[in-house]
């Protein structure tokens, strides 16, 4: 107990409480006595100073080790942080174990006699501090081994405290993942969804309405909007020669656009053929098609009857991707990695089970970890979260401890009766809540 100069007075008061306290105790564990303020600050020895090192990491997938800076001629144990942004996550002792389940045991200080050993403390060697970074404690210089847990397995924990079941990925979900791959990464992928005249070129093509205002023809099967080469050049806003003459010299070109589309495999060209055994009339990717093609609906072999134009449409993949809007959630985990600093995971479209019912599943959009911190996401194409799927969300946020919930749209704004839900949230979630509209996810 640390006395100031100006309580030297009440010493004697405070010995004798003490007094009193230790003869009631049933052990000796662990050792009170009183210093006056002189004995505790003038000592001989000071502390030496622990700098910071680069240490190397060694890593295979998301097993991690590394050799702690242990000084040889020391002894005790030492708290060693790792401030390595690839391993930054929220202050959960869950996650901590995720990350090593190795325990510590030690010992409280026992005084001389016969007295009863005490029971070790069992404790885990790992802690995540206020900054969100993983601290380990170490007493030689063996190798510590952790692991880095990816994003899913931080949800699913953080979840499942919280009385939710796991994750499983939706079908949203492939057609992203689809498509970020074919792009090459997230960043590439946006790129192509909000840059003219990309985003209003796929956008055309996803549209399987009849309307004369739109460029292109609806296929018969499967129903999906296909363009000849002419109307290409008119969706991508080129000229088109007038001459035919010009034309036909021009045919063996493609705008750039196309074929960059093409390259990444988000564009596709083939033919509608009619069969003439069944006279279905079919969409046939080029590759399926040479001086004979084989009807899908018959299967019967057949030679080429006329010389048909090339037919571009989006492989299915794409089409489902925009048919049910699964771009706003790429759109808006864009512009929220343009705002981390250190580190950046996501996770795409996926359904968490409430409780035991195999059939009481709702969906979220999408989730993040961001410096450190989590974050789950509703995306959307219009400006409403209808009351009981925003009230999902509250729920989630509520009882779990994720850092905070983002809400996106392509919308100019949100509806008026979304931001009052929305306020709504912020009067009693400590976290944060995030909101997007359309200068964050299309225009910046």
């Amino acid at each position: 107990m640390l006395l100031s100069r100006h309580e030297k007075a009440d010493r004697d008061e405070l010995v004798q409480a003490f007094t009193g306290l230790v003869s009631e105790r049933r052990v000796d564990y662990p050792e009170w006595k009183t210093c006056s303020y002189d004995d505790l600050t003038l000592y001989d020895s000071e502390r030496s100073h622990l700098r910071s090192k680069h240490v190397l990491i060694t890593r295979n997938g998301n097993d991690c080790s590394f050799l702690p800076d242990y000084p040889l001629e020391s002894h005790g144990t030492l708290a060693t942080t790792l401030e390595w942004p690839t391993l930054m996550l929220p202050r959960n002792p869950k996650l901590a174990e995720e990350v090593s389940s190795e325990r510590i045991q030690t010992w409280p200080r026992v005084l001389s006699g016969p007295k009863e050993i005490p029971k070790p403390l069992d404790m885990l060697r790992c802690r995540i501090t206020d900054t969100r970074h993983v601290r380990f404690q170490v007493s030689d210089n063996t190798p510590i081994r952790l692991v880095v847990p990816p994003l899913r397995r931080v949800l699913e924990s953080l979840f499942v405290q919280a009385g939710f079941q796991g994750l499983q990925d939706s079908s949203h979900a492939q057609y992203q993942n689809a498509f970020i791959k074919r792009c090459g990464s997230l960043p590439e992928a946006s790129h192509i969804l909000k840059t003219s005249p990309y985003r209003e070129f796929l956008t055309l093509l996803a549209k399987i309405n009849k309307s004369p205002a739109l460029l292109g023809r609806v296929l018969k099967q499967p129903k999906r909007r296909a363009l000849f080469q002419s109307e290409l050049y008119n969706a991508l806003n080129r000229p088109v020669a007038s001459a035919t003459e010009d034309y036909l010299k021009a045919a063996e070109l493609l705008p750039p656009e196309a074929s960059q589309l093409i390259k990444l495999q988000l564009l596709e060209r083939g033919f509608e053929l009619n069969c003439s055994s069944c006279s279905a009339t079919i969409w046939y990717r080029a590759e399926e098609v040479g001086q004979t093609f084989r009807c899908q609906r018959c299967y019967e072999e057949q030679a080429l009857q006329t010389n048909s134009l090339w037919l571009y449409k989006l492989p299915e993949v794409v089409f489902q991707l925009f048919w049910n809007d699964a771009d706003v959630p790429l759109l808006a985990l864009f512009h929220l990695l343009t705002r981390s600093t250190k580190n950046f995971q996501y996770l795409l479209d996926c359904d968490v089970r409430i409780g035991s019912d195999e059939k009481n599943v709702r969906n979220i959009d999408f989730g993040y970890l961001s410096d450190g911190k989590v974050y789950i996401g509703e995306a959307k194409s219009n400006a409403v979260i209808e009351e009981q799927q925003f009230r999902f969300y509250e729920e989630l946020v509520m009882r779990s401890t994720i850092d905070g919930v983002v809400l996106a749209t392509t919308a100019a704004n949100w509806s008026p009766a979304t931001i009052a839900r929305v306020e709504a949230l912020r009067s009693k979630f400590k976290g944060e809540v995030i909101t997007l509209s359309k200068a964050e996810t299309l225009e910046k």
